[in-house]
């Protein structure tokens, strides 16, 4: 089934972009040697927030699972996806 997307759910869609674009913009510039992931998240989160939107990924869970606790998910080294943020450097 295809469902097409009315005008305001693009626009939502849109906006919702135009922030994770902006929150990697501003991370890009905040990632240096000393930092912490959690450090990183908190940044994301703030910056998510002040534009009266929530983090996608803060909660989420897929049957069953633990709700997923941060609002970015931060991958380090060799890690491939999904790092949850905490006091790695």
């Amino acid at each position: 089934m295809i469902l097409i997307k009315s005008k305001k759910e693009i626009d939502y869609i849109r906006e919702s972009c135009l922030i994770t674009a902006e929150v990697l913009q501003l991370l890009k510039h905040k990632v240096k040697p000393g930092i912490t992931t959690l450090e990183l998240d908190k940044i994301a989160e703030d910056y998510i927030l002040s534009n009266n939107a929530q983090p996608a990924f803060k909660g989420y869970s897929q049957a069953g699972s633990f709700d997923f606790p941060g609002s970015i998910c931060s991958s380090i080294d060799d890690e491939v996806v999904h790092g949850i943020p905490g006091n790695r450097i």
